[in-house]
This record gives C-alpha cells, structure tokens and sequence, in this order.
C-alpha cells in the first residue's frame, strides 16, 4: 500500500470516529477543516457546534478553547495519540472523550444548528 494510501486511512479513521461520536449522542460536535499556511498539510479541528461560526460552517470562532487539533505533520499520531493508527474508530471515539471532556459534554445531544 502507497503511503498516500496509508494517509488518506488515517485522514478517514478520524472523520469515521466523529460519525461514531454522533451516533453515540454527542451530535453537536464537529470537524473544522483545513489546510496549513504552506499548503503542505491537512489540519482540522474538533470542536462543539457552539464553537463553529454560523456564517461560515466550517471556521473556528475560538481557535484554542474547547478544541482538539489535528496535523498530518503530525503522521499518524491522532491528538498526539502514539497507539492510535491502528484503533477502530469506535475505540478512537471512546479515546476522544476520556481525552477531551470539555469537548464532550459540551458535544452531547441531538442536531441543532450552529450559532
């Protein structure tokens, strides 16, 4: 397997834990994408809804409260996470929220629309 191939496992692996995440109940919390300064790297962010700007849907209105943050400079190392390349995204959910809390209660609950 290429490792573009490889990556795009791991780009996917994240966006699969955030759909376990929302069926689990924790709906309003969401994927903030994007692409770093030089163009080199994938980034986004996880955050609650609340924490999402209404007008644009995929910005940060905070960029460091209540956010988990993601690099694919930072390989396959997910949050940091040394073990997680190779976790089932619902081991990777149960990860997410023993890891961030805050982003959890702040994620639980069904739709609504952002602020």
């Amino acid at each position: 397997m290429s490792e573009a191939a490889r990556d795009y496992r791991v780009y996917r692996r994240v966006l699969r834990m955030v759909q376990e995440l929302h069926l689990r109940g924790y709906q309003h919390i969401r994927i903030a994408p994007g692409m770093s300064p030089s163009g080199c790297h994938w980034r986004y962010a996880v955050t609650p809804v609340t924490n999402v700007l209404r007008s644009h849907g995929g910005r940060l209105a905070v960029w460091d409260s209540a956010v988990a943050h993601y690099s694919s400079g930072m390989g396959h190392e997910f949050s940091g996470w040394q073990d997680a390349p190779h976790k089932h995204p619902s081991r990777l959910a149960e990860m997410f929220l023993s890891c961030f809390p805050e982003i959890a209660v702040a994620g639980a609950g069904g739709p609504c629309q952002s602020p």
